[in-house]
């Protein structure tokens, strides 16, 4: 069954949907890659760099990501509720693939059964810990606010609510609504933020930024008056980043890199864990793809006493 999965890894902020029409294929975005798994072989026409596995191999890569063995922070467990989000989306596609569905459901318990026997206990901070880090230990914010309203921002609010208060500002109404109800926060209005006035951002020197896009969000104006507060603090935990033209360089100012050096992996027993961890990933892909061969051998034996196969 596996040897019918094909695997395609496009560069983070890709979007290559339009590929995959009526194909089942399976889409999942990250901070470092958009993924695509697809029940057939697809000719991409567009321009795309990309890499490609297949069968076993496309099995495999995918496991390890779930269980943050290819993330930046190594072990980290944001993937999973990325993955699960994704999945979710999935169930309801109209062309969803049987194989798919299968085999996504294989790789949530594959990576459950990795992190509960090598992962628990070393798996690095999540990005979303690290900005709460960075915001509140190193800076001493006051109040934050959260730029976006998806799965990244609700873990942002989940690190810091209890702590200051906190505002998101994103362009879903509806979501917005959504977690301002179940977590008890604010909400402020995205045009305050689009028409470039800036006037509730800027009294604001505590802001994290979830919102991944080549458009620019807030402008070098921004910035410029941001930069005035004698405290402050910039997290952009998005990729691609909106901010082509922010203050890099300044005192307060945060990107994914940053957030990557904070939580490097250093310690030798950590390291030794992780062997361990990916060691064991290759034992189970081969017994994965071992007991899915034989269930699809076992249901073809069925239909030909039956006189149903081809």
């Amino acid at each position: 069954m596996l040897s019918r999965l094909y695997l395609y890894n496009f560069p983070s902020g890709t979007s290559p949907e339009a590929e995959f029409q009526n194909t089942g294929a399976f889409f999942m975005k990250t901070c470092q890659r958009t993924l695509v798994l697809a029940p057939e072989n697809t000719i991409i026409r567009g321009d795309y760099a990309y890499d490609f596995v297949e069968a076993e191999q496309a099995y495999a890569y995918l496991l390890e990501i779930i269980c943050g063995l290819k993330s930046k922070l190594v072990g980290e467990n944001e993937i999973v509720s990325q993955f699960k989000q994704a999945y979710k989306a999935y169930c309801l596609q109209e062309d969803k693939d049987s194989l798919i569905m299968t085999v996504l459901q294989k790789l949530l318990q594959d990576s459950k059964d990795i992190r509960t026997k090598y992962l628990i206990g070393i798996a690095q901070k999540t990005y979303s810990s690290l900005a709460r880090r960075i915001l509140l230990s190193q800076h001493k914010a006051s109040e934050v606010i959260i730029l976006g309203s998806g799965q990244l921002a609700e873990d942002m609010i989940n690190q810091v609510k209890k702590k200051v208060p906190v505002t998101l500002i994103a362009r879903n109404q509806e979501r917005i609504q959504e977690l301002v109800d179940k977590h008890q926060i604010q909400s402020a209005c995205w045009s305050q933020v689009a028409d470039q006035n800036f006037h509730f951002v800027n009294d604001n020197a505590f802001i994290v930024n979830t919102i991944g896009t080549e458009n620019e969000i807030l402008t070098p104006l921004f910035f410029e008056k941001w930069l005035g507060h004698s405290q402050r603090c910039f997290v952009d935990l998005a990729s691609p980043s909106p901010y082509k033209t922010a203050p890099i360089d300044s005192d307060g100012f945060y990107q994914l890199e940053d957030i990557f050096q904070l939580g490097a992996v250093k310690e030798q027993k950590k390291s030794k864990q992780i062997e361990k961890a990916k060691d064991y990933l290759d034992q189970v892909v081969e017994k994965r793809a071992n007991v899915l061969r034989n269930k699809l051998m076992a249901m073809q034996t069925k239909l030909m006493t039956y006189g149903l196969s081809e």
